[in-house]
């Protein structure tokens, strides 16, 4: 499976961050897609796409939709998560990347239960993916 990456922002990332995690979590979620696209946006087109596809007028840290494309904000991120260093911003998109492809997988977080088994096979790729 590969990554595509449309980084319409000035913050620096590299594709590679993401074909890693990608590498491991395609093996313990059933993707229904032959490529994930990546797109990092800027505040206000993220406010935008939050809107127009779930009716909240506010950026938000990520969005993943059913055909494979997660998008991430990452001066929202930096904002939300109160992260302080380029490398805690990197990180935690990693890990909002990982939420993206669970959602994409069919996950949700809609009741506790559902929330839980989400959250475990998250944390399972992520714990893979820091060895």
């Amino acid at each position: 499976m590969t990554v595509s990456l449309n980084n319409k922002t000035s913050f620096l990332i590299y594709k590679a961050v993401f074909q890693k995690f990608l590498a491991i979590g395609e093996k313990q979620m059933a993707l229904p897609c032959d490529e994930i696209s990546i797109a990092i946006l800027p505040s206000k087109q993220m406010q935008t796409v939050n809107r127009t596809y779930r009716g909240t007028d506010s950026p938000t840290d990520v969005l993943a939709f059913d055909y494979g494309e997660i998008l991430l904000c990452p001066t929202y991120i930096r904002k939300k998560h109160h992260l302080k260093t380029m490398q805690e911003v990197i990180q935690k998109m990693g890990e909002l990347f990982i939420h993206g492809l669970a959602h994409i997988a069919g996950y949700t977080h809609e009741t506790e239960e559902k929330e839980r088994e989400m959250k475990a096979v998250e944390e399972k790729v992520m714990a893979m993916a820091l060895k």
